[in-house]
C-alpha cells in the first residue's frame, strides 16, 4: 500500500504542475503569443486566431502626403497621434473627421455597407479617397481593406483600448481603420472571422480630418520683452562666459556657432551658462534660433537647451534635476526633447520634439515629455521660445501645483505643459541658475555613425518673453537655409 499511495502522490505532483500549463496554453490562449512566420500575433489576434494566424500580403505602400506634416496623418498613427513618427496629435482620441454634412466628429456617414452576415468579401461605394472606415456593432475581424483592387496607399487601424498601432501583416479587430485610396470608389473589406454582435452591423465611411491641435494660451505672457529684460546674449558675448563641461568650439566667422556630435560619440555640447544671480526670477524665458541639419538621425532621441537648475554652479554637471537623479525640492531642469522615430519620409525633413522637465510631482527617474502641436523643420532657422514658470509653496510648507513650461515656435503657441512641481521651497537656490545649452543623442549604447550638427544663430535668457520677428528670419532663411539633400 505505501508503494500506491507513493505512486498516487507521484501522479498527484505531476498533475498539479501538468494542469497550470494545459490551462495557461488551452483555456486561457489569450495569454500566449502564437508566431506567424516572423511576426508576432498581438493580444486581441492570440485570442480570436488560436492556434494559428492568417498571413496576408506585404504592408500597404506608405507615401507621405503633400502639405504640412502637422495636418497629415501616417500609416503608424495611433489612438493618441496622427502621426506618431512626429508625436502629432490628433485633437480628439480616436482621430477626427467630418460627417456627410460637413459636422466635426458628426454621426452622419457618408456611405454605409449591407448588414454583415457572415465571413467573406464586404463591399461599399466609397465617395472620398481619404477615409475613415468605422464598424457600428462589434468589430469583426479585418483581414485587409482593399480600394477596388489595389492595397491603400495608406492603412492604419487604431485600437480604443491601447496606444500601439496594429501590425498591418496580421488580421485585426480594431474598431476604426483609417485608409487613404489612390481614388475615390468601391472599398473591397475582407472579413475573415465574426464574433457574437458583429451579426447585423454595418460598415460607415466618414471623412479623416487630421488637423492642428490647438492650444489655450489664456494667462501666458504677451511677447513684451525689449532689450533690457534680455539677461544673457550667447552670441553678443562670443558663447564663451559659461561653466565649461565640454569646450566650446565650432564658433563660424559670422558669429553663429556650429554643434557637432561626432561619428563614434553622443555629445556635441553639454554648456552651462550662468544667469547673473541678481537676475533670476521665477518666471524666465529662453530664446534659441536654431538651424537642424539634414544630417540629423530619425532613429533615436536626444535632447536641446533649456533653462536649469541642477546644481551645475557647485557641481559639474549638477547635483539633481538631470541624468536619471530625480529633481529634489531645489534643483530641476527643463531643457528640450526630440523625438525617437522611426526613419522615414516624414522624419527626412521634420523633428517631432517636446519638453523633458525633472520635477517633483513625476514618477520615473528621467525627465517628462509632452509633445509639442507642429514638428520642427530640417535645413533651416526657427525661433523656438521657452518660458519656465516656477510653483509657490504654501505657508504650511506645502508645494502647489502651478509650475508651467511652454514653447513658442516662430511666434505660434506649440506646447503648453501645467500642474507642474519644480521645487518645495522659494528660497533663490530653486530659482533658474543656467541656461544649459545641451545636444546629445540619446539611447543607451548610441554611437553616431556619422556627424549630426545643430547652428545656434542666437541663444538669449531674458526675464520677459521677447517679440517675434518674421521679417529677420525671412533674411536669415534666404542666405542660409540648406538644400535637402
Amino acid at each position: 500500500m505505501r508503494g500506491k499511495d507513493i505512486a498516487l502522490g507521484g501522479l498527484l505532483t505531476l498533475a498539479i504542475l501538468v494542469l497550470p500549463l494545459w490551462w495557461l496554453g488551452s483555456t486561457h490562449a489569450q495569454n500566449t503569443v502564437p508566431p506567424c512566420g516572423s511576426y508576432q500575433a498581438d493580444w486581441s489576434d492570440a485570442k480570436a486566431f488560436q492556434p494559428g494566424c492568417l498571413q496576408l500580403g506585404p504592408a500597404p505602400l506608405a507615401l507621405p502626403p503633400p502639405g504640412d506634416p502637422a495636418s497629415q496623418w501616417a500609416a503608424d498613427a495611433s489612438r493618441s497621434n496622427t502621426n506618431d513618427a512626429l508625436q502629432l496629435q490628433w485633437e480628439r482620441s480616436l482621430g477626427d473627421w467630418l460627417d456627410a454634412s460637413g459636422q466635426r466628429w458628426g454621426p452622419q456617414p457618408l456611405a454605409i455597407s449591407s448588414a454583415l452576415t457572415a465571413v467573406g468579401t464586404v463591399q461599399v461605394e466609397s465617395p472620398i479617397a481619404d477615409l475613415r472606415l468605422v464598424f457600428k456593432g462589434v468589430m469583426p475581424a479585418v483581414g485587409a481593406v482593399r480600394c477596388g483592387e489595389a492595397l491603400p496607399l495608406l492603412e492604419a487601424r487604431l485600437d480604443s483600448s491601447t496606444l500601439r498601432n496594429w501590425d498591418r501583416m496580421l488580421p485585426s479587430t480594431r474598431r476604426v481603420i483609417l485608409l487613404r485610396c489612390a481614388r475615390a470608389g468601391p472599398l473591397r473589406i475582407d472579413v475573415t472571422k465574426i464574433f457574437s454582435g458583429s451579426v447585423g452591423g454595418r460598415f460607415e465611411i466618414y471623412r479623416n480630418d487630421p488637423h492642428l491641435r490647438q492650444l489655450d494660451g489664456t494667462g501666458l505672457p504677451g511677447p513684451t520683452g525689449t532689450a533690457s529684460d534680455v539677461v544673457l546674449d550667447l552670441r553678443a558675448t562670443g558663447w564663451r562666459s559659461s561653466l565649461l563641461r565640454t569646450p566650446v568650439t565650432g564658433i563660424q566667422g559670422n558669429g553663429m556657432l556650429l554643434v557637432t556630435v561626432p561619428t563614434g560619440g553622443a555629445t556635441g555640447a553639454s554648456i552651462h551658462y550662468p544667469i547673473p544671480a541678481a537676475r533670476r526670477s521665477e518666471l524666465m524665458f529662453s530664446r534659441m534660433v536654431m538651424r537642424i541639419a539634414y544630417d540629423w538621425p530619425a532613429t533615436t532621441g536626444g535632447k536641446y537647451p533649456g533653462l536649469a537648475n541642477t546644481g551645475a554652479t557647485v557641481r559639474s554637471g549638477g547635483i539633481a534635476g538631470w541624468g536619471g537623479r530625480k529633481a529634489d525640492g531645489l534643483h530641476w531642469s527643463a531643457r528640450t526633447n526630440r523625438a525617437n522615430p522611426i526613419a522615414g519620409a516624414w522624419t527626412a525633413s521634420h523633428q517631432g520634439w517636446g519638453t523633458y522637465v525633472y520635477r517633483l510631482n513625476h514618477e520615473s527617474l528621467n525627465g517628462d515629455v509632452r509633445w509639442s502641436t507642429r514638428p520642427l523643420p530640417k535645413g533651416e532657422f526657427v525661433v523656438i521660445d521657452q518660458m519656465v514658470k516656477l510653483n509657490g509653496v504654501n505657508a504650511d510648507g506645502t508645494p502647489r501645483a502651478d509650475g508651467e513650461v511652454a514653447y513658442w515656435l516662430n511666434g505660434e503657441l506649440v506646447n503648453r505643459f501645467t500642474g507642474i512641481i519644480f521645487r518645495n521651497q522659494t528660497t533663490t537656490g530653486s530659482l533658474p541658475e543656467t541656461f544649459w545649452l545641451d545636444v546629445y543623442v540619446g539611447g543607451t549604447g548610441y554611437v553616431a555613425p556619422y556627424p549630426h550638427t545643430v547652428l545656434f544663430a542666437d541663444a538669449q535668457v531674458s526675464t520677459r518673453r521677447l517679440p517675434f520677428d518674421p521679417l529677420m528670419l525671412a533674411r536669415l532663411n534666404a542666405n542660409t537655409r540648406q538644400t535637402p539633400p
